[in-house]
């Protein structure tokens, strides 16, 4: 099974507030101190001119090169301690320093007020957007259609007139193919398996009395 992605808190909010025991979180805070005896890393974070300290156990990301005065971002189990206090097991500890981190505060806001948005049953109003209920708009009848006008019947282009012809001239048609030249009909051709040549009447007598083969 896998471990819980983690919901972000702010490190004051680690510090002062009361988180059930095994809450998988991820806060952020400047390492200011490593004992590596106790396997045990301070986090700081300053907020209205407070500093808060988060307590994070290294045991599961050991050995890990720490830089002192880093910023570092932790993810891990809250873990109850018999003083009262609370120590995040951690099993992520990234170093990312030079980070913007009014930048990330701001998107810790903006992912919380986006997941209260999701988890608020449908059709219940956000209290900035009140109680009141705007009216739906009014349907409107629909306009009717205006009849279409008829289409003039087309006209195929080889019966169209000739560009400077007249309208009553007859449109010129191609002359007819002629297979039966004598020749063409000759058994001794078709026995061959020749192919009649294509002939127009002004060439059938040249294509009758030539040697065609």
């Amino acid at each position: 099974m896998l471990p819980k992605p983690g919901v972000y808190y702010f490190p004051w909010e680690v510090s002062t507030s009361h988180l059930p025991e095994g809450s998988a979180l991820r806060t952020f805070g400047r390492l200011s101190a490593y004992r590596m005896a106790e396997s045990r890393v301070t986090l700081t974070a300053l907020h209205e001119s407070q500093q808060h300290e988060v307590l994070v156990c290294t045991r599961l990301v050991e050995p890990f090169h720490a830089q002192v005065g880093s910023l570092y971002v932790v993810l891990g189990e809250l873990e109850h301690q018999a003083d009262g206090g609370a120590v995040v097991k951690a099993r992520v500890l990234t170093c990312v320093e030079g980070l913007n981190l009014p930048l990330l505060e701001q998107a810790i806001r903006e992912q919380r007020a986006y997941l209260q948005e999701r988890q608020r049953p449908l059709g219940a109003s956000s209290p900035a957007q009140g109680t009141a209920h705007t009216p739906a708009p009014e349907a409107r009848p629909l306009e009717p259609l205006e009849p279409l006008e008829p289409l003039e019947p087309l006209v195929p282009l080889c019966l169209q007139p000739l560009p400077g012809s007249r309208v009553d001239e007859p449109t010129p048609q191609p002359f007819p193919l002629i297979w039966d030249c004598p020749r063409n009909k000759s058994p001794e051709n078709r026995r061959q398996g020749l192919s009649p040549p294509l002939t127009s009447p002004e060439t059938a007598g040249d294509q009758t009395l030539g040697s065609w083969v």
